[in-house]
């Protein structure tokens, strides 16, 4: 199950996307709000693994976000379940340095939420960032999500502790 948008085609992962998913998240700009150093090899495949080895059937998707006009892969989106009593998921992306200040994370989320919504019936979709990332944050208002607050001190990043923030959108927020 492919995803498209006027720009760009989402695609599930596919093992011939690993290589590429391992460069993504060894940028620089990728783990540095989340972690002091690149992850190795091993912990990127290990984690994006679980998505090849479960399918789309188990409430994880990770889209790999490519150029409709040139089909150059630029980022990923992930959607994963997190509560499936409530229909709440989480969302998350990352782009290519190259491809950032372009709106292509806001029209590939945007587009993961029509999905997420429609395909999947989420009732609630959330994402977190570190509070200092003040890009992902500008992602989380274009997209439509609702700022639910921040979580101080939750992140220890080496020796320093960051505060978390976190947004929302509702279905029927969504919708209307």
């Amino acid at each position: 199950m492919n995803l498209y948008t006027e720009r760009l085609n989402l695609e599930i992962l596919a093992e011939s996307d690993m290589d590429f998913i391992v460069s993504l998240e060894k940028k620089e700009s990728t783990y540095f709000f989340e972690r002091i150093s690149a992850p190795d090899d091993e912990f990127i495949q290990k984690k994006y693994r679980r998505y090849l080895e479960a399918g789309s059937n188990t409430g994880n998707f990770c889209f790999v976000i490519s150029l409709k006009d040139r089909g150059e892969k630029i980022g990923k989106v992930t959607l994963n379940l997190m509560n499936e009593e409530i229909n709440e998921w989480e969302i998350g992306w990352a782009l290519d340095d190259k491809y950032r200040k372009n709106g292509f994370a806001s029209e590939a989320a945007k587009r993961v939420l029509d999905f997420a919504f429609s395909a999947e019936g989420a009732n609630r979709i959330v994402a977190f960032g570190n509070a200092e990332n003040t890009d992902s944050e500008n992602v989380m208002k274009r997209i439509g999500m609702k700022k639910e607050g921040r979580i101080r001190e939750t992140k220890l990043i080496g020796n320093r502790l960051f505060d978390e923030i976190v947004y929302s959108v509702l279905k029927r927020e969504y919708e209307g």
